[in-house]
């Protein structure tokens, strides 16, 4: 899959669309929003994204590989919030 980033605030908002369907993903869109509040990092993210089933149904279980996509997307969106967390806050 390649992506190429759409959208930049910086510091505050990211969106990345994919340009070509690929192994896994036929097609992908994330959307990536960090909101300082105090002393905490508010993230929001958004991914909307096709499976690639053609190639993928024949290796894995498509409910199982649907729970793999989300657990990684929700580590992914945990860890960009600690890793901004441990950056400066723009004021």
């Amino acid at each position: 899959m390649f992506a190429k980033t759409t959208e930049v605030v910086k510091e505050k908002k990211l969106v990345m669309t994919s340009t070509v369907g690929g192994a896994i993903f036929k097609s992908y869109n994330s959307i990536i929003q960090l909101e300082a509040s105090g002393e905490a990092t508010i993230v929001r993210s958004k991914f909307e994204y096709e499976l690639n089933l053609e190639h993928l149904e024949k290796v894995f279980n498509t409910v199982a590989l649907e729970q793999l996509v989300r657990d990684n997307l929700k580590s992914y969106s945990k860890n960009l919030k600690e890793i901004s967390e441990l950056l400066s806050v723009p004021e």
